[in-house]
């Protein structure tokens, strides 16, 4: 396992501390409420300002609490996302994580190549070029884009591809016959949202 897959798995427990944090801070932040007597009971002005004091060190206490599980939050998808740019960790090592993929003139949907690329800048330039340059033209146009493959992480191929594909992007599906080291792969517009072969799962 590579510094790419720890730093992922690491994001991904922090993130997961991080939301069950907020939860529970929320949860909390209810009871404080019930026993300040904020759930409908009368308030004095002899009880106002005592009642003040109380409160404002609450949302305080709260405050605190909500900034350490956003800060979890935010690490954990630093992490997940150093995992991806970083040191990705892929299905194949000789494969880059970013593949092409253009507009097939007969059908009219995106397809994927099987041509795979180090950087995103790389695989877009070359994708530009064999479609108005080489062979590929009389079957292929603009425009062309680059997907990230460079993930096992569902949700790291979903915020990927929907940054860097956009309009092209359908799903990240998981296979049904999954190969070693690839449980999912990146569906583009206008593939079927469950076939034999995979399933949808972000979005469904």
């Amino acid at each position: 396992m590579n510094l790419g897959s720890i730093a992922n798995q690491i994001g991904i427990v922090i993130e997961a501390i991080g939301a069950l944090y907020l939860v529970i801070n929320a949860r909390r932040g209810k009871r404080d409420a019930d026993a300040l007597g904020l759930s409908g009971s009368q308030v004095t002005y002899d009880t106002l300002g005592p009642l003040l004091d109380t409160l404002l060190k609450h949302l305080r206490s709260n405050y605190r609490h909500q900034v350490i599980a956003f800060a979890l939050l935010f690490v954990g998808l630093a992490l997940q996302f150093y995992g991806a740019f970083g040191s990705p960790y892929q299905s194949s090592a000789s494969r880059g994580p970013w593949q092409g993929l253009a507009v097939n003139k007969r059908t009219g949907g995106y397809e994927l190549w099987w041509v795979w690329h180090n950087s995103h800048d790389d695989c877009v330039r070359d994708m530009q070029y064999d479609v108005r340059s080489s062979a590929q033209s009389e079957w292929y146009r603009e425009p062309v884009g680059c997907a990230y493959v460079g993930s096992d992480n569902r949700f790291v191929l979903y915020l990927m591809n929907r940054l860097y594909v956009g309009e092209a992007f359908q799903c990240v599906a998981r296979l049904k016959s999954p190969a070693e080291g690839q449980e999912y792969a990146v569906i583009l517009k206008p593939a079927p949202k469950e076939t034999a072969a995979y399933r949808c799962v972000i979005p469904e």
